[in-house]
């Protein structure tokens, strides 16, 4: 997967993203600054620079004093789910994926080659896409 349409994708919901000085981190992402949005949002996107290809993409989503956290973090893992071209990921099962799994505790299964793995808790969501 590219890193830029990685990062199109996260700047869509109002995120704001950057190139860090970490080995490997192509991307971190918040939506910090933006106080339209009632949750916070945080992405990393994991890869080489010299190929600017992506290995893993990880997303959090975390209560910011919301009430309703599961209403409203589960569009946000609705349009990740369809716009992230993870390595031939069906874009139909990785919707139902993260749809099945709207709360409490870990679910993973295999999407393509890669691996999708969400976590939750009361007050955070977390998606990590790997390689199978």
């Amino acid at each position: 997967m590219n890193a830029d349409a990685v990062l199109a994708t996260l700047l869509k919901p109002g995120l704001e993203c950057w190139q860090p000085n970490k080995i490997y981190v192509l991307y971190l992402c918040s939506s910090e600054e933006n106080e339209n949005l009632t949750l916070l949002y945080e992405g990393e996107v994991i890869g080489h620079d010299a190929a600017d290809r992506v290995s893993s993409v990880m997303v959090r989503v975390s209560r910011r004093g919301a009430e309703g956290f599961e209403q409203h973090s589960q569009p946000f893992f609705s349009f990740l789910a369809t716009q992230l071209k993870y390595h031939g990921a069906n874009e139909h099962q990785a919707y139902e994926f993260v749809n099945r799994n709207p709360s409490g505790g870990k679910a993973t299964t295999t999407i393509g080659e890669a691996t999708w793995t969400i976590e939750s808790t009361d007050d955070t969501k977390k998606l990590r896409i790997t390689p199978a």
